[in-house]
């Protein structure tokens, strides 16, 4: 019986102890780099039955080059965005994510970003590096006693309110599917908004220039879902006219972001290059989650399957 052929598109940080483990069942391909070229990708999955990416788009050039690929590992939670789930289909391939391998590490982010936004870190951290010490400057604010409204209450949404409660925030929750006027009752009432949905045609822009408005004046907005969720011209009007006090930002509309985003010269906005997810247990996670689903898809008996 022929041999499966695995092909990892891109660098993940497994261990060798679970490469080793894999190739005992079957042939395993690694990638050449980090970030492969289109011509180097569609090389690598010519001849693959099994495929793992975490960065690479899997569209239907690809399916159309695999000729013999049946089942695809998406490294992420989030796949629908980095997958074309009607090409799956169409050519008739298995599609599996690992949920929750991150939720922890986004989770302790958004809180990370509520802070940094809430004390102006980002300020204080410039204002000494240019040699200005002055503790009487960037007052800040305090979490305790402000509501968070956490739009999206699944794993993550539901870790973000547990830790929050720790600082002494109210929580008050609704998921995506919830009414617009359970979305505009939640913004209402929300000191500190953190956004952990995904991003769907229902949910693209589900944040704009009337929502916003909504939130209580020196409202603070948290995004470590996806960029997209938030319309951003809108979170920059309402930045620069300070209805908002501040945003942290782990992902943008367009990523990477353009270096002239003007969301980067604004001084209350804190940024992150989309790491929420990134710690080293949440990658020991992710490696294992995608040594598991393999193994399980190999024994016949495949988990986590979204196509």
């Amino acid at each position: 019986m022929k041999r499966e052929k695995i092909v990892f598109l891109d660098k993940l940080q497994i261990s060798e102890e679970l490469i080793d483990k894999l190739k005992k069942q079957a042939d395993v391909v690694l990638p050449y780099s980090s970030w492969p070229k289109e011509k180097e990708v569609l090389e690598l999955v010519k001849d693959a039955t099994i495929i793992v990416s975490k960065w690479v788009y899997i569209g239907e050039k690809i399916f159309q080059n695999a000729k013999n690929l049946h089942y695809v590992v998406m490294a992420m939670t989030g796949y629908q965005n980095w997958t074309d789930i009607k090409a799956a289909r169409k050519y008739k391939v298995r599609v599996s994510n690992v949920p929750a391998f991150s939720s922890e590490s986004v989770a302790e982010h958004a809180i990370l970003l509520m802070l940094s936004v809430s004390r102006q870190l980002n300020l204080a951290q410039n204002t000494i590096k240019i040699g200005k010490f002055d503790p009487k400057g960037n007052a800040g604010e305090e979490l305790k006693g402000k509501t968070l409204g956490i739009l999206g209450y699944g794993n993550i949404g539901r870790r973000v309110g547990k830790l929050a409660r720790a600082f002494g925030m109210k929580t008050v929750y609704i998921n995506s599917k919830s009414s617009q006027s359970d979305l505009e009752n939640l913004l209402r009432q929300s000191n500190v908004l953190s956004i952990n949905i995904p991003l769907t045609p229902e949910t693209e822009k589900l944040i704009g220039e009337k929502e916003l408005s909504l939130l209580p004046a020196g409202a603070i907005v948290v995004n470590t879902s996806r960029g997209k969720v938030v319309d951003e011209k809108a979170l920059i009007k309402y930045l620069k006219n300070r209805h908002l006090y501040g945003a942290g930002l782990d992902v943008f509309e367009k990523e990477p972001p353009d270096k002239n985003n003007p969301l980067f010269s604004l001084s209350n906005v804190v940024v992150t290059p989309h790491i929420a997810w990134n710690t080293r247990q949440s990658q020991e996670r992710l490696a294992n989650g995608v040594t598991k689903n393999i193994e399980s898809y190999l024994q016949g008996k495949p988990v986590n399957i979204v196509s």
